[in-house]
């Protein structure tokens, strides 16, 4: 019969937390406590059965809008390609945390000891780290950060690179700058919020509550109507808005448009993640470029270095990105 660390659990008297802990080698567990367990697990025949045979690319999903969203294609793409061309197989796999089975595919997870683990974590949160905690198999988590866990991880330098584009905002001569927001807080726009509060501070300005529109882009959501009020009901008009990401700001263009204003004579945009649509719209957005493909390469490349020579260093990859500069900001001065 297979070995579960339930049984390892009963035997042991440690939780399964802890459990996990020790065979993943986290620190934070006494060394005499993982030293039984591993003891334990080995006896059991537990150990023998890690021998990683593939490659699982696991989407999470909580609100389920980065499902279909253009941007990750790529990452998946590249990370596909560098495990083949590492001999080994990559399999698809989404858990959604709406799903009355969520607690199973947890299970499943934690089970699972022939495969390596990419997580794409966009939509998780702090309490979502039950996903990360079940695998104790090699894991990189891609886009999500939390400062109080220990994970490998490729990120984007998402304040930075906002705090940049900001800038260029500032050195084009706007100075009433507002904010299209994602309306679901994922850590990405956090940070990215951040990043543009931050530029704002240090030219003296502000984010006034009244030019933020948080943006819900959902299957059951009235979008277009809500941005266009919220339009008409401006006072004062920011010169500029950033956008939280370019499939926000592309339907943000269309209603903007269809508002009588003009981009960027009335009001200029900025995006993040430079979609291939980007580039084609009538004006082109300025947006903030990320190298998705590298997302997903280094992300591999690190999941094969875990695999093949262990870690105690948690290490966290940060892709820089860079501003292409379109025809939708205009220059003020």
């Amino acid at each position: 019969m297979k070995v579960n660390m339930k049984q390892i659990s009963e035997i042991t008297g440690f939780s399964q937390a802890t459990i996990s802990n020790a065979l993943n080698k986290k620190r934070g567990v006494n060394a005499d406590t993982a030293a039984r367990i591993l003891s334990v697990a080995r006896e059991l025949g537990y150990l023998e059965e890690e021998s990683v045979q593939r490659v699982k690319f696991v989407t999470f999903l909580k609100e389920g809008l980065i499902a279909d969203a253009p941007y990750f294609p790529p990452i998946i793409a590249a990370a596909e390609k560098e495990c083949r061309s590492q001999g080994m197989e990559m399999v698809l796999h989404n858990i959604d945390k709406r799903s009355a089975v969520y607690e199973e595919e947890i299970e499943q997870l934690r089970e699972d000891k022939s495969s390596a683990v990419i997580l794409l974590g966009t939509e998780m949160t702090a309490e979502d780290m039950d996903v990360i905690r079940a695998i104790t198999t090699p894991l990189v988590v891609i886009d999500y950060w939390n400062k109080d866990e220990d994970f490998d991880a490729v990120l984007i330098n998402n304040t930075d690179s906002v705090q940049r584009a900001t800038e260029y905002l500032l050195k084009m001569g706007h100075r009433k700058i507002g904010y299209v927001r994602g309306k679901f807080r994922y850590v990405p726009f956090q940070e990215r919020e951040l990043g543009l509060r931050r530029a704002l501070a240090e030219a003296g300005l502000t984010l006034p509550d009244e030019m933020i529109f948080d943006a819900d882009l959902s299957l059951d959501s009235h979008f277009e109507d809500e941005l266009a009020e919220y339009i008409h009901s401006l006072h004062e008009f920011p010169t500029a808005f950033f956008v939280d990401d370019d499939t926000i700001a592309l339907a943000a263009m269309k209603v903007i448009l269809a508002c009588g204003l003009r981009i960027p004579e009335d009001i200029s945009l900025v995006g993040f993640d430079d979609i291939l649509t980007a580039a084609y719209m009538n004006p082109a957005l300025t947006t903030v470029s990320v190298p998705k493909q590298e997302i997903g390469r280094a992300a591999a490349q690190r999941l094969f270095d875990i695999i093949r020579n262990g870690s105690d260093v948690k290490y966290k990859i940060h892709i820089c990105t860079s501003l292409v500069e379109r025809e939708s900001v205009l220059k003020l001065n």
